[in-house]
């Protein structure tokens, strides 16, 4: 099963890559899924990051 991981940051707590990361571990334990991480902005806080890794 396909798994697209795309989160937006959570105000004042995770921002989106450390979000994606923590969604991506609690999968990884499963050999039944296929995980593909984007993390996204809506241009709130960690926007700039987000488009520098694009």
């Amino acid at each position: 099963m396909n798994i697209l991981i795309a989160p937006n940051s959570m105000k004042g707590s995770l921002n989106a890559f450390d979000f994606a990361d923590t969604v991506e571990q609690a999968f990884a334990h499963s050999s039944k899924f296929k995980l593909r991480k984007v993390p996204v902005a809506d241009g709130g806080d960690f926007t700039g990051e987000i488009i520098a890794k694009l």
